[in-house]
């Protein structure tokens, strides 16, 4: 098995382990300096899951204002009168 493969079916199994056994995901840990070629994918793996479902999240205002404009308030505006 060469390093794309290897590659391929760790990042197969980061995003499965994730999506289907999230509790079990949080506790593996891969120490060490040099990581193999598994070990990367696995982990590219866990992170694409994890923005696809930030990516599924619905959208609300707040979290916009939030992201955006942090502390600063939006200027009031009205809407109905004339420009």
């Amino acid at each position: 098995m060469n390093d794309d493969e290897k590659y391929i079916k760790g990042y197969n199994h980061g995003y499965k382990l994730n999506r289907d056994m999230p509790q079990i995901m949080s506790k593996i840990n891969f120490s060490g300096k040099q990581n193999t070629p598994y070990e990367e994918g696995f982990k590219d793996g866990k992170v694409r899951f994890e923005k696809e479902q930030e990516m599924g999240r619905p959208f609300s205002l707040a979290d916009a204002k939030d992201k955006y404009l942090g502390e600063k308030k939006m200027p009031d505006r009205d809407m109905d009168k004339d420009r």
